[in-house]
């Protein structure tokens, strides 16, 4: 076992440390070494998980099988590449101005080294004490795309979905640390490489708060935002979405999408702050890794990203008075980062590896159309605002609201202020800040003004991150202001009423969150894995299985000791996926356990060749108890098998 975890850790260093380390390295060459620790580990972390999707893509074009050896020597030959790449570290007058714009988050981290660690380290055990109980892997999210993953481990080729739901940027991470480190699917592996990607989702998000409010304010507010954001996201709100109870494996792909969406702001911001255009590249391939792992955080960024630029074009032809030809020529210098020579050679490689090595599932016309359109009905509500607030926590939405006047007041001062080339830097963040909770907001209360068909409770989740930077400027920008105007006997009274009300909010919901949590449904996952592997053992190739999905706990992960194929073994849903006006749905796996003597019963076991049924004891049982067609030939105390004969 001490052999496993050590070969676990070397598998997680390996893939997801190294590649990206080296890579950056090259990109930034002596600039890196002016980096603070949190950005350093950020960039190596991000860019490595992007760097391991699309290694795990060119080896399956090029037939090359996907191995641990195969892996391990990719994941090896590429870093020294780089590595051997990055030794050429000739400085230019450049990289010094780099180096000296980029120094105060730095700075600001020395000086607050000990409280910024002791943040993480509270934010980590929050965490792991919300997670304890389900360390067994179960949720039905995870279960579906480890299915995916151990294909991959088991064919060494990338898997044919034959579906846009899936993205294989989802899968690969742990299918790489699975074959490297020897580790089962069915363990602690997948839980705590997800855990890993939520903890650096919250350097990436403090560090986007840092630069939004540094191109406005000065750098103490700045610093104070980000420690306050790195607060709220990490301890206040551990368990809001998406965090800590998305880490057991529930919506993976919001997870993952939640540390690139602020990587790439993050890279996008800094791109600007320095008019550096090795940073854009940066940006464009963080771009191009978020577009590979997640639809829904693509289609989100892409939205918010549009509102920026209409936001931005609005604040500069106020703050220019309309003069259209001092605003390009101090917006000039700007967008030349992004569209150098070198930047676009990239955007054009980034397209060619789409048309040629291989395109995301849900870039498709009929999927283009299910997410943007007409909104259905069951998408064209939204949600009240009582359900958001629910979901993002009352405490973070009313200091987000005071947020985002204190904002508006900032930036209504840059209107007075004389333009000039560092007019355009305050007005990006000003501008991203707005749209990036407006925007959200507007797709999760009122979808079809902006024609998103996509459910809004889904959508509501990534409000959460620009929530947390908006309630944390309002929190600097007024303590601030009473520093300088109040006693700080005041001043230190209003900041616990404030922090305290947080902590109260916040721990509540934690609270909550983890009484849900029953270390019994833990044992009744261990057990239907037992009955799992069971069943693997007397079922015939010929003979197929039916489980509950409405009761049995972790029965998603059924499929992965079968691996006949994703939708073995069939699963009885909850009774409302059977009821839909838009299109006709199946109902021989509802029909199978509530009424199996039926005639449509009986059809539908002739019909799906059904000859095992999987319940949970005590729940619809009754019909088979007392049936000569079904004998029972497992049982535990809390799953039970019959086996159906067919009648002569």
């Amino acid at each position: 076992m001490i052999l496993l975890l050590i070969k676990f850790h070397l598998a997680v260093i390996l893939s997801l440390f190294v590649p990206g380390y080296f890579f950056v390295k090259t990109f930034l060459k002596k600039q890196s070494n002016n980096l603070s620790i949190i950005e350093w580990f950020l960039l190596s972390f991000g860019f490595s998980l992007i760097i391991i999707n699309f290694l795990v893509l060119l080896m399956n074009f090029f037939s090359l099988k996907i191995t641990t050896s195969s892996l391990i020597i990719a994941l090896l030959a590429f870093s020294l590449v780089f590595y051997f790449l990055s030794k050429n570290k000739s400085g230019t007058e450049n990289e010094q101005d780099f180096s000296e714009k980029n120094s105060c988050f730095k700075n600001f981290e020395k000086q607050r080294f000990a409280l910024v660690l002791g943040i993480i380290l509270l934010s980590c055990i929050i965490r792991v004490f919300y997670i304890s109980d389900g360390i067994v892997p179960q949720t039905t999210d995870l279960g579906h795309h480890i299915y995916w993953s151990k294909t991959i481990s088991e064919t060494g080729k990338l898997p044919n979905y034959g579906m846009p739901d899936f993205i294989i940027g989802e899968h690969i991470i742990f299918a790489v640390i699975q074959l490297i480190s020897g580790f089962s699917y069915i363990s602690a592996m997948p839980v705590s490489i997800l855990f890993i990607v939520n903890i650096f989702s919250l350097f990436a998000i403090s560090l986007c708060a840092y630069y939004l409010v540094l191109q406005f304010s000065n750098k103490k507010s700045a610093g104070i935002s980000a420690i306050f954001t790195l607060m709220i996201v990490g301890t206040f709100y551990a368990t809001s979405s998406p965090q800590a109870k998305f880490i057991a494996g529930g919506v993976i792909g919001n997870l993952i999408g939640n540390l690139f969406i602020p990587f790439a702001i993050y890279l996008f911001l800094l791109a600007i702050k320095n008019k550096d255009s090795r940073i854009a590249t940066l940006f464009y391939i963080s771009l191009a890794g978020l577009g590979f792992t997640h639809h829904l955080s693509t289609f989100v960024f892409l939205y918010v990203f549009i509102g920026f630029f209409i936001i931005f074009i609005l604040l500069l032809l106020l703050t220019y008075r309309l003069n259209l030809s001092k605003a390009f020529r101090d917006t000039l210098p700007y967008l030349k980062v992004f569209f150098s020579k070198w930047n676009l050679a990239t955007l054009l490689l980034i397209i060619g590896f789409m048309l040629f090595v291989h395109m995301p599932s849900y870039l498709n016309k009929s999927a283009v159309d299910t997410a943007v359109g007409a909104p259905s009905k069951s998408t064209r509500v939204g949600l009240p605002l009582g359900a958001i607030i629910l979901s993002v926590g009352a405490w973070k939405f009313f200091y987000a609201l005071l947020g985002a006047f204190a904002l508006a007041i900032t930036s209504l001062k840059q209107f007075h202020k004389k333009p000039c080339e560092k007019t355009i830097t305050a007005l990006v963040s000003i501008a991203f800040l707005f749209s990036w909770f407006s925007i959200i907001f507007i797709m999760s209360a009122k979808p079809a003004l902006l024609k998103v068909d996509i459910i809004s409770s889904r959508i509501v989740s990534y409000i959460t991150f620009p929530l947390a930077i908006l309630s944390a400027f309002f929190i600097a920008f007024t303590f601030q202001k009473l520093s300088k105007k109040t006693s700080p006997l005041i001043g230190q009274l209003i900041f616990f009423l404030v922090i305290g009300t947080g902590m109260i909010s916040g721990f509540a919901d934690i609270s909550d969150s983890v009484r849900e949590n029953d270390s019994a449904k833990e044992k009744a996952v261990i057990q239907t894995y037992k009955a799992s592997e069971y069943l693997n053992g007397v079922a015939k190739s010929n003979e197929n299985v039916l489980k509950d999905h409405i009761y049995l706990e972790g029965d998603t992960w059924m499929k992965l000791f079968f691996m006949k194929d994703y939708t073995y073994p069939l699963s009885r849903s909850y009774l409302m996926r059977y009821d839909d006006s838009v299109k006709k749905r199946e109902t021989c796996t509802r029909d199978m356990i509530a009424i199996p003597y039926s005639e449509i019963g009986q059809k539908c076991f002739q019909e799906t060749g059904v000859s095992y049924v999987v319940l949970k004891k005590g729940f619809d049982t009754a019909q088979f108890e007392s049936s000569d067609e079904f004998s029972k030939i497992y049982i535990s105390s809390n799953v039970v098998i019959y086996k159906r004969y067919k009648p002569e």
